[in-house]
């Protein structure tokens, strides 16, 4: 009897080592990014067969679908383009071109990796919604007026929380995938807080 309280005790202390090292590694550094463009980060293994375990583990965390790269290339911004953290009390320009890719989406989440719920119901700027494909397009976060922003406040509620901006880039050309790190990111510039 005290062998098998003694095998639960050590299967039990094992299971609490185990799952408490996985979240603080999951915690402390979710995916290790290898590809940096501006305020952009994206890790070469999401979407890979050579995918760690903590990489998948952080990508079934996180926003992203994580298709294979022929499929999909995804890029992370959590902070602008002079490297201070996005903040929904802050309004900023996003400015960015058409993308080297089939179709490209650059969504909002929040810091539990959900979409923010906001009183317009939008959540992504894309590419269908260009103007025209030569000219850049500006994104303003928290910009209630213009049809081109993607809020980053909960209805009406800015509260001063962190996101993050997700640019995925669906069937990307061959480009993008011999060279990631040389697509024209889109530039996260903080017009002003308050």
């Amino acid at each position: 009897m005290r062998a098998l309280g003694t095998f639960f005790l050590v299967l039990s202390a094992a299971l609490v080592l185990g799952v408490g090292s996985a979240l603080y590694v999951l915690e402390s550094q979710p995916m290790k990014p290898d590809i940096q463009v501006g305020p952009w980060q994206g890790s070469s293994e999401a979407g890979s067969v050579e995918a760690g375990i903590y990489t998948r583990a952080a990508i079934a965390r996180s926003a992203m679908l994580a298709l294979t790269r022929q499929e999909a290339i995804y890029f992370i911004a959590s902070t602008d383009s002079s490297g201070d953290m996005l903040t929904s009390s802050c309004r900023y320009n996003v400015s960015v071109e058409d993308q080297p890719a089939r179709w490209w989406s650059i969504t909002a989440y929040g810091p539990d990796y959900y979409l923010i719920p906001n009183d317009g119901d939008r959540y992504s700027f894309t590419k269908t919604d260009m103007v025209a494909d030569d000219e850049p397009v500006q994104i303003f976060a928290l910009a209630m007026d213009d049809a081109g922003m993607v809020p980053v406040v909960t209805n009406g509620v800015m509260g001063g929380q962190a996101f993050s901006l997700l640019l995925r880039l669906y069937h990307p050309h061959l480009s993008v995938l011999m060279s990631p790190d040389q697509i024209n990111a889109p530039q996260i510039i903080k017009l002003g807080c308050g």
